[in-house]
């Protein structure tokens, strides 16, 4: 998403829960990165002055709605697209009625999406193949090494399975 943002002149702020995967999202170009705290949503606003921050992106659930709905500025829309913490979305309602927040749901297997997907993934394809966008790799495992790939992945780091056994 960040590679997405720069590509269209856009700024991004990225939340993350571990201080570690700081340096990583700066690198890929992401513009401000803060942990994730109680005071997140005061800090993101403190640093972004008076810049509209005007879309949030959802993966968590749960109580991280709420503090990306509370960072989004008024008209702001939050798109939810994960549930990793399997909790409902915890958000305010003052910020669903005041700002007003628009909130909607994304999910790739959509049909309204299908035709969007072969052509997002051969831009991401070329951004890759041109150097514009680096994925770091921590590892690559043989299918047959799942639990070892698994367990690495849960320390952190992208992670890639080689189905073909090719790997050493």
């Amino acid at each position: 998403m960040i590679a997405f943002a720069k590509m269209r002149g856009l700024k991004t702020v990225n939340i993350v829960r571990r201080p570690e995967l700081g340096p990583e999202l700066e690198a890929i170009g992401g513009d401000l990165v803060v942990v994730d705290a109680p005071d997140v949503s005061e800090k993101i606003k403190a640093a972004v002055g008076q810049a509209e921050l005007r879309l949030a992106l959802d993966g968590v659930s749960g109580p991280a709605t709420g503090v990306l709905a509370a960072t989004l500025s008024p008209r702001g829309t939050l798109v939810s697209f994960a549930a990793m913490s399997l909790s409902p979305m915890s958000i305010s309602p003052m910020d669903v009625i005041f700002k007003p927040l628009t909130m909607r749901g994304f999910w790739l297997g959509h049909p309204e999406i299908a035709a969007k997907i072969a052509p997002a993934i051969a831009q991401a394809a070329e951004m890759i193949a041109s150097g514009r966008v680096h994925i770091p790799v921590a590892a690559t495992y043989p299918l047959s090494s799942i639990k070892e790939a698994v367990t690495h992945a849960l320390r952190g780091g992208k992670i890639l399975l080689d189905v073909g056994g090719s790997s050493t």
